[in-house]
């Protein structure tokens, strides 16, 4: 009976693989056992970070690090959802943000689901989820006790139609603050344009 549902599984990934990449012994081979002589679920996070803009790049990468530090440096696909689960923990005991972690978890994921359409990684063993044997990625704390109120942002955009700053500054200060204070009023207005669209 277990070697029928077995054949069924890895029949099912066969039919999987065979959607999304063609159908050789080594790329079965890492399919079931989750080791490629050639690849690794490390080498291929850092190819697809290299491959996205400057900021996202450093965010990926900084994630593939962290994860070599907590974990190791794997070799192959061999990812459990219990060394996600233990990167979580550790990251969370060294005082790392959920936010973060959530971050983390999200670039991982990024890379789960290319190795899966390139046949390295089954869907049967995708680690996110709801339950036990899953890992959930979490929110961040939100931030509505940050956010300045709508008098509060009338008051500061009046200030910067007026030029109005403190005497006691200097020119060049007062000139800057302006500046700035332009900026993210624009920013603000346009519903949050980020420093790229800036410039």
């Amino acid at each position: 009976m277990r070697l029928l549902a077995d054949f069924e599984d890895y029949l099912q990934q066969l039919v999987t693989l065979s959607k999304t990449t063609k159908l050789t012994i080594p790329a079965i081979k890492t399919m079931i056992t989750g080791k490629s002589s050639t690849d690794s679920f490390l080498n291929i996070w850092e190819t697809v970070a290299n491959q996205k803009s400057i900021g996202t790049c450093a965010n990926y990468l900084a994630a593939r690090n962290s994860f070599i530090k907590y974990i190791g440096n794997r070799p192959g696909f061999n990812i459990s959802t219990e060394d996600l689960k233990e990167w979580e923990r550790l990251l969370l005991k060294d005082g790392i943000s959920k936010t973060t972690v959530g971050m983390y978890f999200r670039t991982f994921r990024v890379i789960w689901n290319v190795c899966e359409k390139k046949g390295f990684v089954a869907r049967a063993t995708y680690p996110f989820g709801k339950g036990d044997d899953k890992v959930t990625i979490s929110r961040g704390a939100t931030r509505k006790s940050f956010y300045l109120t709508v008098e509060q942002m009338t008051e500061l955009y009046n200030c910067f139609l007026e030029k109005r700053y403190p005497e006691e500054w200097d020119v060049d200060w007062k000139e800057n603050t302006h500046y700035s204070l332009g900026l993210f009023l624009v920013q603000y207005l346009d519903n949050g344009f980020n420093l790229a669209d800036a410039i």
